[in-house]
């Protein structure tokens, strides 16, 4: 008898949205990795939203923590957030942001960002090739149906999907035959079926795949030894999404002004070198970049332990809501840093390339 979860059918995974080719008009190439997605050719053409609203978000936020570890996983994910036209009120909002062209790349999880926009009613319907609609690069040229097109970052996290038989169930047999079914390989071969577009959680699964269908287990990825650490995901999974809100979600259009600067001093910087405005622009650099949690007290349970999403309506401990406050006095105070450098900075550049005099 089965009474817990089994690894089963189908492997979401995450990564991004866009209408291929995505990078139409922002002159930058589409992104392969994290990394990309701090090009200041993104500027505000990125859709997310909050990882306090989507176990999906959290997943991505907390992958690249753990991937590039605590402060740097930050400083990636608030040098991204220069580049947020908007924090989404719910997941299928980043999805519908990208079909509406209301920004060029939702960051989603694979079955959410294909098949739609518009034509998604045509690239939806079978097709002579069903790995056509999933796992096509956004780099490639435009398509016939201008449907989504989903992308996996190399450094791609995939997560099992679950079934389980419950105890006491009341067709114990049947539920027996059926989770047996989604385990063989004919069940395992549906997953593959243009409407469905599911990662098959059996390797040999892909054995039959259409040519180009992504293959989780056969990846090129930025660190093949890489594991998620789910019980310190599981530790800290408040106090990131807290953070995120406080550094991130509240303050997207501080943000979006701070990195322009940055991102146009240290341009102006590499065609005319100046040392002050350099200095000036590693200071709001490191002033952006900044969270007000250390690494060490991230991974302390007790720490975490205090820190609870309330029920609507009801308020938070005193405690939280002391740390809160304390963390928004610091990302105002380290963004207001990096906003007073950067414009000190661009001052001196701009009168160095002739465009303007002393204030």
């Amino acid at each position: 008898m089965r009474t817990a979860p089994i690894s089963a059918s189908p492997c979401p995974a995450t990564g991004w949205s866009g209408i291929s080719p995505i990078s139409t008009g922002t002159g930058s190439p589409p992104p392969r990795g994290w990394e990309d997605l701090r090009r200041p050719g993104y500027a505000r053409h990125l859709g997310i939203t909050a990882p306090s609203r989507s176990g999906t978000m959290h997943l991505m936020v907390e992958t690249v923590l753990q991937l590039q570890g605590w402060e740097r996983g930050w400083a990636t994910w608030l040098e991204i957030a220069g580049n947020l036209a908007t924090v989404t009120a719910r997941s299928y909002g980043v999805v519908e942001g990208v079909a509406k062209g209301r920004f060029g790349i939702g960051l989603t999880i694979d079955f959410l960002g294909q098949g739609a926009g518009p034509g998604a009613e045509q690239a939806a319907e079978p097709s002579q090739e069903p790995g056509k609609q999933m796992g096509r690069d956004l780099g490639e040229g435009p398509t016939d149906d201008g449907g989504l097109r989903f992308a996996y970052p190399v450094d791609s996290v995939f997560l099992p999907a679950s079934v389980a038989i419950l105890r006491g169930a009341p067709n114990l047999a049947g539920a027996n035959v059926f989770v047996d079914f989604l385990l063989s390989p004919a069940g395992q071969e549906l997953m593959l079926r243009p409407d469905i577009g599911r990662l098959p959680v059996r390797p040999d699964a892909y054995a039959g795949a259409p040519a180009g269908y992504p293959n989780p287990y056969a990846r090129e990825t930025g660190d093949d030894l890489f594991l998620f650490d789910r019980a310190l995901s599981s530790r800290r999974y408040e106090l990131v999404n807290l953070l995120f809100d406080e550094l991130i979600t509240f303050r997207v259009k501080t943000l979006n002004r701070v990195w322009q600067l940055i991102h146009e001093g240290e341009a102006r910087l590499a065609a005319t070198p100046d040392p002050v405005a350099r200095d000036l622009l590693r200071a709001a650099r490191r002033a952006a970049t900044e969270v007000p949690v250390t690494a060490a007290r991230a991974a302390d349970p007790v720490f975490s332990a205090a820190l609870r999403r309330p029920a609507r309506g009801m308020p938070v401990s005193a405690r939280q809501g002391e740390l809160e406050a304390d963390w928004r006095a610091f990302s105002k105070d380290r963004l207001d840093a990096a906003l007073s450098a950067s414009e000190r900075a661009l001052v001196i550049l701009r009168v160095a390339a002739g465009e303007g005099s002393w204030p």
